[in-house]
């Protein structure tokens, strides 16, 4: 009995031992395993940031790759805009430059005058004046005047011109005609002058051994200088009324003209009536604004004594009725 229990008891403590050397070998798997899921996890955790980092890397690679595409591609354009650009300046002058050739050659054969300079301002004036008649005749445009007059300036006013170049830079900034035209004539018509003719226009007045067609020369000429009145029909024809001499003055006041050329006509009329009439005296004649009713009177008058005569018969030299 006894040797039954013991032997049960080492069975016991066998199957025990058994079972811990079991459970330690259990254990030690168990543990590797923690510790290996522990490693895993911190080279999974380790791996994390790299995967970033070389994410990133990828990413910022292809940025700055697609940033140099987009900057050459830039650039690329930006030369391509310029050679456009410059080829299409370069058409443009090539076009202008045929432009104003086609344009002198017009003015050329339109016989338009030389001009040389020198000291008469009233030749440089009607240089001016001739040119801008042929402008107008040919019709160009504003943007040609200037270069296209430049050849016609020899002599000392080729020289004149070519010291004014490098002022204007020509070249780079074209001026228009009304520049050239001022600079033109504070050469060769100086101010003081101009502001002379401008008094001489205001003071201009008819006198008695001047017609009505010299006077309105002098006052067309005069006028140049006076453009502002030029441009209001209204203060043109005050003003040529008022230089008008009075007689021929007066016959116009109680008229009303709506245009210079009317007022003209009309005066260039009055100034033969008075003509015809100065004539008619000068011969002994009655004046024309004379006759008329007065003329009726004197042939009634007349007719009458004819009349008279015939009933009285005809009269001998003393006085006496001659016996028929």
């Amino acid at each position: 009995m006894e040797r039954a229990r013991k032997r049960k008891n080492v069975d016991t403590a066998t199957r025990t031992g058994d079972d811990e050397i079991h459970d330690a070998e259990m254990e030690v798997p168990l543990i590797n395993l923690v510790h290996g899921s522990r490693n895993a996890a911190s080279r999974v955790d380790q791996g994390i940031p790299r995967a970033k980092e070389a994410t990133f890397n990828v990413e910022t690679a292809a940025t700055s790759s697609q940033a140099v595409d987009i900057g050459i591609l830039l650039q690329t354009m930006t030369q391509v805009m310029q050679n456009k650009n410059q080829q299409q300046l370069q058409q443009q002058k090539l076009q202008q430059e045929q432009t104003q050739s086609s344009y002198f050659d017009k003015l050329y054969r339109a016989n338009a005058p030389n001009f040389e300079g020198g000291p008469d301002p009233d030749v440089a004036l009607n240089w001016i004046a001739q040119m801008e008649t042929k402008f107008k005749a040919l019709r160009f445009p504003e943007d040609v005047k200037v270069q296209v007059v430049i050849p016609f300036l020899v002599g000392n006013a080729e020289n004149w011109w070519r010291s004014m170049e490098p002022m204007i830079n020509v070249d780079e900034n074209d001026i228009t005609w009304e520049e050239f035209k001022e600079m033109f004539l504070d050469q060769y018509f100086p101010r003081a002058l101009r502001k002379k003719r401008q008094n001489d226009f205001y003071s201009l007045r008819q006198t008695e051994n001047m017609t009505v067609l010299q006077y309105a020369n002098k006052f067309t000429s005069l006028g140049r200088f006076c453009p502002k009145v030029f441009e209001d029909e209204e203060e043109k024809m005050d003003r040529f009324e008022q230089g008008l001499r009075e007689e021929i003055g007066c016959q116009l006041a109680s008229h009303k003209f709506t245009t210079f050329k009317n007022m003209y006509d009309a005066a260039l009329a009055v100034e033969m009536r008075f003509k015809l009439n100065e004539g008619e005296r000068s011969i002994g004649k009655k004046p024309r604004w004379m006759m008329g009713s007065n003329q009726a009177v004197g042939t009634r008058q007349q007719g009458n004594f004819q009349n008279a005569n015939k009933r009285r018969g005809p009269i001998n030299a003393n006085g006496g009725k001659l016996k028929q």
